[in-house]
């Protein structure tokens, strides 16, 4: 005889009951039931051979650092443990770049990103306690542009909108005698990018912040430490 519904719930019901209840184990309020859903949402991701209500097979690794026990599975009390708690901020370092002449302070160790058009050098550092990514780079001025500061700031807005972002500040941000940026915009899924650029010649130095939606203090304070950390180096 089939089993009922009530005795056999379906999958999500199951990944939502137990999500609910790691919660509480972990010492939390029960959570809104989106909050809820998006947990028991990313828990099932991760489950592709679900093996009595834990996390296993190759996407382990994924969570692998949720296994506070280390005996190769997560259960939804693990999982909830490190949805809860985000990473530690690394430790905030300054990073002398000689050849392209400019240092910054990024909280991490930078890594190298495939440089795009313009771009004759950038690097990275992903900030999962704030869900950021910080990049540094360094690019030469478009032909049309060429000794015209503000020009090229003007091409910094024109490229973000022709992405779909909108434009919600800009001032100067000047180094020392060089014309500076800083450009804020909000794109259409609700990612936030910061550009802070400085005209040196027809070379431009930028940092780059690109943020989730719901920025709170201490992510802005962290994009507000990089951007200002700019200086050239000869």
């Amino acid at each position: 005889m089939a089993r009922s519904a009530a005795a056999d719930p379906p999958p999500r019901s199951r990944a939502w009951a137990a999500v609910v209840a790691a919660f509480v184990a972990a010492g939390a309020a029960p959570p809104a039931e989106d909050v809820a859903e998006k947990a028991a949402a990313a828990f099932e991701t991760f489950d592709v051979e679900p093996r009595d209500g834990v996390l296993a097979g190759p996407e382990l690794e994924t969570v692998g650092a949720y296994d506070r026990d280390g005996d190769g599975r997560v259960t939804p009390e693990e999982f909830v443990r490190g949805f809860l708690v985000k990473p530690p901020l690394a430790r905030w370092q300054r990073h002398e770049f000689r050849r392209q002449g400019f240092a910054c302070e990024m909280p991490g160790v930078p890594q190298p990103l495939e440089a795009d058009g313009a771009a004759g050098f950038q690097v990275a550092v992903d900030v999962p306690a704030h869900s950021a990514l910080l990049i540094a780079r360094m690019r030469n001025m478009p032909a049309r542009a060429a000794g015209k500061a503000e020009l090229f700031f003007d091409t910094v807005v024109e490229q973000i909108e022709a992405s779909g972002g909108r434009v919600v500040d800009r001032k100067p941000a000047n180094l020392g005698l060089h014309r500076g940026s800083i450009v804020a915009a909000r794109r259409e899924d609700g990612t936030i990018e910061i550009v802070r650029s400085v005209v040196v010649g027809r070379t431009v130095y930028e940092l780059h912040a690109v943020l989730s939606a719901d920025v709170d203090e201490p992510a802005q304070a962290t994009v507000d430490r990089f951007l200002s950390s700019l200086r050239l180096v000869r």
